[in-house]
């Protein structure tokens, strides 16, 4: 297991499978559980990479899985940002979210997500 320092983080590296993962230790949270990020790669240099993209988003604050859809996104404001909101606005909410942006930006990740793809959307 080789030891790594990343930015102000210390991480590991070690064999996993065909592969190799690597974790970044960022300590504990408030219950007192352990925090960590993890990413796997075939080679130790491509773990290292995708590492260095962890921690480069967490300082930049981005919080977001690389999976994260524009579509969760919506899901996630319709479930919890609505709160103190009209039965009518909630509704028309909810109607633009499914005929208009799941459709046309849905399948798109959030973290690929540019300005140029959104000016021409209506």
């Amino acid at each position: 297991m080789a030891k790594i320092l990343i930015g102000q983080y210390e991480g590991t590296i070690y064999p996993d499978g065909n592969g190799y993962r690597g974790a970044i230790d960022l300590g504990f949270d408030a219950k007192g559980k352990r925090q960590r990020v993890k990413r796997r790669a075939k080679t130790k240099t491509l773990v290292k990479d995708k590492l260095r993209e962890a921690v480069a988003d967490l300082e930049a604050g981005v919080t977001t899985d690389a999976k994260y859809s524009v579509e969760d996104a919506a899901n996630d404001f319709l479930a919890k940002g609505l709160k103190g909101r009209s039965k009518g606005t909630i509704y028309n909410y909810r109607s633009l979210v499914r005929s208009s942006i799941v459709p046309q930006l849905g399948g798109k990740r959030l973290k690929e997500l540019t300005a140029d793809e959104l000016c021409p959307w209506p």
